[in-house]
């Protein structure tokens, strides 16, 4: 089943035989505590921003059903997972419709087409009222993962500011360097290839670049890129004055490959605004798009800092956020 493809109103209707089968209690109820309910083990209540549950479903379902109700029980949210996924998607207050203020999470396990009892748990549409003021705290259980992340660290808060959003940094082993904003998680390869360009997007955790319904796509993509590889290229010819684990001894990355840009330009890899698209030849898109970008970030931040004495990642950081929503 497709949760995007599918009407949930539908099926819900279906699920529920009369109105004494209804998922909302009693506001002064109490919910009864059983093995076959879902655990939610925590809520990151970033919002109006993001708000992210992680659940612990009980063993043996097929789907776990999901979403946001308002005192009226009009559910503003409704979506399924699968029980595997114990991180559920963030949401924000564009996929909100409502003036209400304090609202209700709900989720519900559901094993053979029928919904069992729900869990709620109550959120806050107003709960961060200051953006940039947090520490970055990811979760690195490595040692060589956290000796560089002490390193950089301090780096990323002079060049970047401090973190958006509050929270902890998900990290796990993977094939590839990446940072998924909608589980606030970053996915790591065994070389850490791109280790510091990710943690400058999880600066921002769910305030990355976007159109204005806080949608990250390829609309906004460039402007993430050539943000996060430009501070990254910066703050690793800082990084490597020093001794470390990591970087090529000598290297500068002022430029990832050269300063033949305004030669280049011409080229169709180069021309297009899309991350994404093929045109130019595939192999090129990170090669050329990104590196591009991010030179194009080095000279503007080399620029400010001459005529400001500021490093321009962090004042754009402190502007960017307020006026987004």
């Amino acid at each position: 089943m497709n949760p995007n493809n599918f009407d949930f109103d539908t099926l819900l209707s279906k699920l529920l035989k009369n109105k004494a089968d209804s998922p909302t209690p009693s506001p002064k109820s109490k919910q009864k505590k059983s093995k076959d309910t879902i655990q939610i083990l925590q809520v990151f209540n970033n919002l109006p921003y993001a708000c992210i549950v992680k659940i612990l479903p009980p063993p043996n379902i097929d789907r776990v059903y999901y979403g946001v109700v308002d005192s009226k029980d009009k559910r503003l949210i409704f979506k399924s997972e699968y029980p595997t996924k114990t991180i559920l998607s963030a949401f924000s207050i564009h996929q909100l419709d409502t003036t209400e203020k304090n609202l209700r999470f709900v989720c519900w396990p559901v094993k053979k087409d029928k919904m069992g009892t729900p869990t709620y748990y109550p959120i806050a549409l107003d709960h961060i009222k200051q953006l940039g003021v947090y520490d970055l705290q990811v979760g690195f259980e490595k040692k060589a993962d956290l000796k560089l992340f002490a390193q950089v660290k301090p780096l990323i808060e002079k060049h970047y500011g401090k973190a958006a959003l509050p929270g902890p940094i998900n990290v796990r082993e993977d094939r590839y360097d990446i940072y998924y904003p909608h589980s606030n998680t970053m996915h790591l390869s065994a070389d850490r290839r791109n280790i510091i360009h990710e943690l400058i997007h999880t600066c921002r955790k769910q305030l990355l670049f976007a159109n204005k319904k806080c949608k990250y796509n390829e609309e906004a993509e460039m402007i993430e890129e050539f943000f996060a590889e430009g501070v990254c290229n910066i703050i690793k010819d800082e990084l490597n004055l020093s001794p470390n684990a990591y970087l090529q001894k000598g290297a500068v990355y002022g430029s990832t490959q050269g300063y033949n840009y305004d030669f280049r330009i011409i080229d169709g890899c180069l021309a297009t605004q899309n991350l994404q698209s093929t045109t130019g030849g595939i192999l090129t898109l990170e090669t050329s798009r990104y590196y591009l970008a991010s030179e194009a970030y080095h000279k503007i931040a080399v620029e400010y800092f001459i005529r400001t004495g500021k490093y321009f990642g962090k004042e754009f950081n402190d502007i960017y956020p307020t006026g987004r929503l």
